[in-house]
């Protein structure tokens, strides 16, 4: 069993998470959680001023858990499970430290959060709330596009640049064998003289970590995300998986990582993990 967290602005894109989320939970028997951020109040340094701010942040609460009605019915037609669909509202500075936080104290198994495309200029230096929270989490996301409809995963293209392969898989494995998925390993190499030899040692990878349920795909070519995404397509993935790693302040604000284009531009969910 797997409990969900899905945060949510009352979009219409959070929406589409919600009922991705129970809908995985209908699977897996999981728990669902709602999550909605606030601001947090400054103080004033008046205190006439003080009982206004407080006032007002009561009001926010009151709407906040109205506006939450609807959507929690809406959510109890498509769970099967029996569970409670959970409502919490949270306050906090920082909305994916306070997402963090909350799934680390809560023991949530998965955060689900909502993902429109992006082009051009705007998917290298623009930002947003789901990939700051797979920046900060040490808990798997899964970036869900506005158009995905919840089906069993049956393929699940892991895009792996092979440093940690070994540790990655085993990582994956609980949820692949809950998902009874087929892992399909897709890397992208530089030469194309070096393509056999990686294919060859990923196998034995695989056969170390003893999930035999899989492929490997070693190809060529660039931009990476495209290749990627290609096959993805070729293969009519359920799923993409891929792991966060550390980038520079620089990297992080000149080159989008390859994770964050492909949670931009990816027609299917993304899952991520953050590396060790």
């Amino acid at each position: 069993m797997i409990n969900f967290l899905v945060p949510t602005d009352f979009s219409v894109l959070s929406q589409v998470a919600i009922e991705y989320a129970v809908k995985m939970a209908n699977r897996m028997n999981g728990t669902v959680t709602l999550l909605h951020v606030m601001d947090r109040v400054v103080k004033p340094t008046r205190a006439s001023l003080r009982e206004e701010a407080k006032a007002h942040a009561r009001e926010a609460s009151v709407l906040a858990r109205e506006r939450f009605i609807p959507i929690v019915e809406e959510a109890e037609r498509f769970s099967k499970t029996g569970n409670p669909i959970r409502v919490k509202i949270r306050r906090g500075r920082s909305f994916s430290n306070t997402v963090r936080l909350f799934a680390k104290r809560n023991q949530i198994g998965m955060i689900v959060m909502g993902t429109k495309g992006a082009t051009g200029l705007t998917k290298y230096v623009l930002g947003s709330n789901t990939v700051s929270v797979m920046d900060a989490s040490r808990i798997p996301v899964l970036a869900v596009p506005a158009r995905a409809q919840f089906k069993n995963f049956k393929n699940i293209v892991y895009a792996a640049d092979l440093k940690y392969l070994e540790d990655e898989v085993h990582v994956m494995k609980p949820y692949l064998k809950l998902l009874d998925a087929t892992l399909h390993v897709v890397h992208v190499c530089d030469k194309a003289k070096d393509c056999d030899q990686l294919q060859a040692d990923v196998k034995n990878i695989l056969k170390q970590v003893d999930y035999r349920k899989s492929t490997v795909m070693i190809k060529t070519g660039k931009p990476v995300d495209k290749v990627v995404d290609s096959y993805v397509r070729e293969l009519k993935a359920d799923l993409v998986t891929m792991f966060t790693h550390k980038r520079t302040a620089y990297e992080n604000l000149f080159h989008r990582s390859m994770t964050k284009k492909m949670a931009f531009q990816s027609h299917v969910p993304l899952l991520t993990f953050k590396s060790k």
